[in-house]
């Protein structure tokens, strides 16, 4: 049973899909073709409208107006869409790196631009498109393990998410270790039915699995 365990937390790690908890849908790093790709199609459902492809950036606390202005000029960028943010702690502003109508740009441009959104620091790829003179929609990408509309972030999914007896897989409700197998049905009836000893809230990881014989 052990070894079957261990193989089905390999497979389980493998194939997981991550969700936001604000429901926004399932959580997946974003690549330059597919990413293309799905903004091609999002373009013609949308009419072509013209679209702003624009990546985040991170505003200095100490900076005004003009110190942004002056570092944005500095990276070769002029142009900014919308007023700043707050997020994750932080003021952003939304940089703008290409503007065009997706039928009528060439592959390697649509391709360049979203890359250089993908690649900076943020990892992200705001695209805001325009009907008349303002923004009616607004899609998102990420190249990292957050989402892309609220940037809600993932740490990379092991095995270890998979196991009882690992505090990275533990509940997390409770201190006890073994008490994450309720999730599974394993032992739930035992653990309910009396308190746990003390024993099983140490984080070492043979005295909770000698706690788990003891109970069984």
């Amino acid at each position: 049973m052990t070894e079957i365990n261990d193989h089905l937390k390999l497979l389980w790690a493998r194939f997981a899909q991550a969700h936001c908890p604000h429901g926004h849908g399932p959580v997946k790093a974003a690549h330059a073709a597919s990413v293309c790709e799905e903004l091609v199609a999002k373009a013609q459902d949308a009419a072509d409208p013209r679209l702003l492809l624009c990546f985040p950036i991170a505003i200095p606390e100490a900076f005004g107006q003009q110190e942004v202005e002056a570092m944005l000029l500095a990276q070769g960028y002029t142009r900014t869409q919308g007023e700043a943010y707050d997020a994750r702690g932080r003021r952003f502003i939304d940089v703008v790196q290409d503007r065009f109508r997706a039928s009528q740009v060439d592959a390697g441009r649509l391709r360049e631009a979203v890359e250089a959104c993908l690649a900076r620091p943020e990892g992200r790829l705001i695209v805001h498109t325009l009907a008349g003179e303002d923004a009616s929609q607004t899609w998102h990408w990420s190249s990292k393990q957050r989402c892309a509309t609220c940037d809600h972030g993932f740490a990379s999914i092991t095995p270890s998410h998979f196991s009882f007896n690992s505090p990275i897989g533990a509940c997390e409700t409770c201190p006890a270790l073994v008490a994450s197998s309720e999730s599974t049905g394993v032992w739930s009836s035992l653990i309910r039915a009396r308190p746990l000893p003390k024993v099983l809230s140490s984080p070492g990881k043979p005295k909770a699995l000698r706690s788990a014989r003891a109970i069984s």
